[in-house]
């Protein structure tokens, strides 16, 4: 993903239940800057969509 403090771009993981499905919301720091990043991603069957990454200090 791209951190839209620095706009450098870095991996994470997203740990989700198998049984999950649906929308969530999610904080994870920049491992670049530290700012933080708010990530909503769908999960459906088979895949997970990011559907918005923003900078979480607003």
């Amino acid at each position: 993903m791209t951190c839209p403090s620095c706009f450098e771009t870095f991996q994470v993981l997203l740990e989700i239940d198998p049984n999950f499905r649906g929308t969530d919301i999610e904080i994870y720091d920049c491992t670049i800057c530290c700012n933080p990043n708010e990530i909503e991603y769908d999960v459906y069957e088979g895949g997970v969509n990011i559907i918005t990454v923003n900078n979480a200090n607003e």
